[in-house]
């Protein structure tokens, strides 16, 4: 999952706009896409993010991040506050 898809309590579908979508194809074409191999979930209440699953052979896979973790900081950020991945999505991006 990348930062323009969330999941919430609510079991709503959420849609994202069409330029939005775009800039993340154009990433995805080039290899330069946010998620660094994992598949977060958020927590909520602080938490931090739930990692749903993680890509061989991806950043998250170098670091010994496993299927399970939980991610509760990144970047000096906490994460999953809000229940959505938002801070997670800006502290990746912040990081390049």
């Amino acid at each position: 999952m990348g930062c323009t898809l969330s999941r919430n309590a609510a079991g709503e579908r959420l849609a994202i706009a069409a330029v939005d979508a775009q800039r993340v194809i154009d990433e995805l074409r080039t290899g330069d896409f946010e998620s660094r191999g994992v598949d977060p979930v958020a927590l909520g209440q602080g938490l931090g993010m739930w990692v749903a699953s993680v890509r061989n052979g991806t950043e998250a896979d170098r670091l010994g991040i496993l299927p399970g973790d939980v991610i509760t900081e990144l970047g000096g950020v906490q994460l999953g506050r809000d229940g959505s991945a938002e801070e997670y999505c800006e502290a990746l991006r912040n990081a390049e």
